[in-house]
């Protein structure tokens, strides 16, 4: 491949998935390898007439000795050659003591992100661009696809994702190697890459060549073809998700994804289990590589809605879904528990709840108010004993709520109000001296009810930023 024919292709990617604007300023992360190399290359071409300016970003990780210091070396010769602004972070042994001791290749990803980052910040840039290739996306599609991912996984690595681009994205390996060839330039290999401890180098270097040898010789331009046509599948089926995600999803005070049965259940099938991946990998957050939503949970998770009030299904990686009278409930299950304290008088601001408890101290009247608004209440404040604290449901608690005949567990009258175990955490409970005297959004103690002796009242009011139901 010449270089005319591969420069033209990146700037026909550049302008077709509308990865660079004028005016733009990239942070180019530079391994010494030959992807990056070959991509800050054809970006320096470019950079005039697309008119954007660009630095490079390198991160020496120490792991390879004199060879880590070598891959430096040739990043800022390269900086140097071609006049552009070189930035580079060195992990020191203390850091790299702790990148050993966990998952290498993931906390690395995201110490050498966190870096671009801050270059973005601190250098007043607005994009990231990394060199990923044809052949990174068919490995990361076939790293997808054996665990089981949905059409967005099997699509692989995307051209843009956020303020990252990918110049590169429509360029083979092999393509990248001749046109450094050709141009006599230097680049370096990272002999990690070789070894088979990690999942990606067992794709890369024993699954691929196995295909290739065996089935399809052009096996890699044949999984990135697929991917391509699954990404314009995703973005398809991501649309209409969207959609039924609008109508059918809201989320609860503590961060668990609710799902209204009615509206869910009118969406086709494969935009159900798309919108369970989509929760479940939301919930999962930056944990979400560990592991795919395969098609058996999705499948007995989208069965719940046909099941009886209280049924639960176990999603992997400590995420669970449970049928409630009208909802399903995706959870995770660590939740933390939250107690804080409530200022009496006055207003608490409490993030954990997303709620707001405005509170006063007044003389009472005399008259007894009937109210079934149980997020405005009133208690006696002098058969109370501070600290008032707000906290989240626990095992073993009991109460006796107002005009009840006698004390019952919290957990069988929530259960009567058809409230799921998912969702007790979210019941905001106020407490005075370790005495539960108010369930916010259920009811008060009996023994802090108004009577006629009562002197002082202490007026609550609770309002919730998220769900008040």
């Amino acid at each position: 491949m010449n270089r005319d024919g591969l420069s033209s292709r990146v700037s026909r990617t550049i302008i077709e998935c509308e990865l660079i604007s004028r005016g733009d300023k990239l942070v180019c992360g530079i391994s010494g390898g030959p992807d990056s190399v070959c991509m800050v290359h054809i970006l320096t071409d470019w950079r005039r007439e697309l008119g954007f300016e660009m630095v490079l970003a390198h991160v020496n990780y120490h792991t390879r000795g004199d060879d880590s210091d070598l891959d430096e070396d040739l990043c800022r010769k390269l900086a140097t050659d071609l006049g552009i602004d070189m930035h580079v972070r060195a992990v020191d042994q203390e850091e790299l003591i702790l990148l050993k001791n966990g998952n290498f290749q993931r906390d690395a990803r995201h110490l050498r992100y966190e870096f671009f980052a801050r270059l973005l910040a601190d250098i007043g840039c607005n994009k990231i661009a990394t060199g990923h290739t044809a052949d990174d996306v068919a490995e990361t599609s076939l790293m997808h696809y054996v665990r089981g991912a949905g059409i967005s996984g099997i699509g692989g690595i995307y051209p843009t994702n956020g303020n990252l681009i990918r110049p590169l994205i429509d360029c083979y390996r092999d393509e990248i190697i001749s046109y450094l060839s050709e141009k006599r330039i230097t680049y370096r290999i990272d002999s990690s890459n070789l070894e088979s401890k990690y999942l990606r180098n067992r794709v890369r270097n024993q699954l691929i060549p196995l295909l290739s040898e065996n089935y399809n010789s052009r096996v890699v331009r044949a999984i990135a073809r697929t991917a391509h046509i699954a990404q314009a599948t995703g973005e398809f089926l991501e649309k209409h998700v969207d959609r039924l995600w609008k109508d059918s999803v809201s989320s609860s005070r503590l961060g668990k994804i609710l799902i209204d049965v009615r509206a869910f259940t009118s969406g086709d099938k494969i935009l159900r289990y798309e919108l369970i991946r989509k929760a479940y990998n939301l919930l999962l957050g930056e944990d979400n590589h560990r592991t795919s939503l395969d098609l058996e949970l999705i499948e007995s998770a989208d069965r719940l809605t046909a099941s009886e009030v209280g049924r639960r299904a176990d999603l992997n990686s400590g995420i669970s879904i449970e049928r409630g009278s009208d909802q399903l409930v995706i959870f995770r299950n660590d939740v933390t528990e939250v107690c804080e304290r409530v200022d009496v008088p006055g207003i608490t601001r409490l993030e954990d709840f997303s709620l707001e408890v405005l509170s006063e101290i007044c003389d009472f009247d005399g008259e007894i108010a009937k109210s079934s608004d149980c997020w405005d209440v009133q208690l006696d404040f002098d058969r109370l004993t501070p600290p008032f604290l707000l906290r989240t449901f626990r095992d073993g608690d009991r109460v006796r709520l107002l005009n009840s005949p006698g004390s019952r567990k919290l957990s069988n009258i929530l259960i009567d109000r058809k409230i799921p175990r998912s969702l007790r955490s979210e019941i905001p409970i106020l407490t005075a001296a370790d005495e539960i005297v108010w369930v916010v959004g259920v009811g008060i103690a009996d023994r802090a009810k108004l009577t006629a002796q009562t002197e002082k009242v202490l007026k609550l009011h609770a309002k919730s930023s998220v769900i008040q139901e």
